[in-house]
């Protein structure tokens, strides 16, 4: 056994001291130490997640750091630990810091349960709407707008803002940004520009993003295909803060 981990444990029992008895009992695996520092951590996390359920989140914080520090997370538990310090920032009202924190768990581990889940909160989150004002469209060409939509607000999200590249911080503004884009008869994409900006870069790139991700498209529908090749559609992205 390590000194390193000798005092972690110590450490453990420290802060126990000053728990209540129920999270106590949570952690007492924590004074045992196998394999390196791998106790105390799993230790750290029961009682990050415990603090998270009784609404401490500002100690399950300091929990998930000691974690981080005991031994160099494996990716699954660095997946875990952003995740539940989104929570956390989402328990505290600082929203910036939890979208910002579910978007890297979504971004760095989409294959890991809690990318899946952090991609979740960032819809429960994040709110807005896509636009595509078209009222003299067809009701063939309507019903296929609709389908454009909802495949571009299914990869559409409301990104953290920054004034500048080395800005630390990020901020949820509420802006619009117009595309006009075009679709070819097989459905891809034929062009894509911005006909008027946000103001904000990385709300213009996002929504520049939302659309490439989500072509290809159906393939047009005869009606539409003999009237335009390629189909151009304007949509309006508005980024609007969750009340």
């Amino acid at each position: 056994m390590g000194r390193e981990c000798v005092d972690t444990a110590l450490n453990v029992n420290q802060r126990m001291s000053a728990m209540p008895t129920h999270l106590v009992l949570l952690a007492l695996v924590t004074v045992f130490v196998v394999d390196g520092c791998s106790l105390p951590q799993i230790g750290a996390m029961r009682l990050a997640n415990s603090a998270i359920k009784e609404g401490n989140y500002n100690y399950a914080l300091q929990e998930l750091a000691a974690a981080e520090n005991y031994k160099e997370p494996t990716d699954e538990l660095k997946a875990e630990i952003a995740f539940l310090r989104g929570r956390s920032y989402e328990g505290l009202n600082r929203m910036p810091e939890a979208i910002e924190m579910f978007r890297y768990v979504a971004d760095t581990f989409p294959a890991n349960p809690y990318g899946y889940l952090a991609k979740e909160k960032l819809r429960q989150l994040e709110s807005g709407t896509v636009v595509i004002p078209d009222t003299q469209a067809t009701v063939e060409k309507r019903q296929y707008l609709r389908i454009v939509k909802d495949k571009m607000e299914s990869r559409w999200t409301h990104p953290c803002g920054k004034k500048s590249a080395v800005d630390p911080n990020c901020f949820l503004a509420e802006a619009d940004v117009i595309l006009q884009f075009g679709v070819n008869p097989d459905g891809q994409l034929a062009f894509v520009k911005v006909q008027k900006s946000s103001g904000i870069t990385a709300y213009d790139e996002h929504a520049v993003s939302a659309l490439k991700d989500a072509a290809p498209f159906d393939i047009l529908p005869e009606s539409v295909r003999l009237r335009e090749s390629p189909l151009r559609v304007t949509v309006r992205f508005s980024y609007r803060k969750k009340k």
